[in-house]
């Protein structure tokens, strides 16, 4: 967390608007895989990581996984999905292309 409050000390030195508490997942639940991956859930009516951009708040859950870039520390992807009831059994199918894409690994 140290490093994350540094990076928003500079930003705001900087002229910019970053807010931490902005994206600090409330609820999320968080699963780390390894150095470069995470998986998480935003919980349904909730506010976090899978809710933070497009998505809103809704009766089901958001799943997502952000990937780090093995050759760019600062690049990342985050792949999140609120599927459509009769298709949420494609969600881990989904989020496991996305992890086995060769940079990625």
């Amino acid at each position: 967390m140290y490093f994350a409050h540094q990076v928003e000390r500079q930003d705001k030195e900087d002229g910019g608007s970053f807010v931490l508490s902005k994206l600090t997942p409330i609820s999320d639940r968080i699963v780390h895989v390894g150095n470069r991956e995470i998986k998480y859930e935003t919980p349904a009516n909730s506010e976090g990581l899978g809710t933070g951009y497009w998505l809103a708040r809704d009766e089901r859950p958001v799943t997502g996984v952000v990937l780090l870039n093995k050759d760019a520390d600062l690049y990342t992807v985050n792949l999140f999905m609120r599927l459509p009831s009769a298709d949420e059994v494609l969600t881990p199918f989904i989020t496991q292309s996305a992890e086995r894409l060769k940079k990625w690994r």
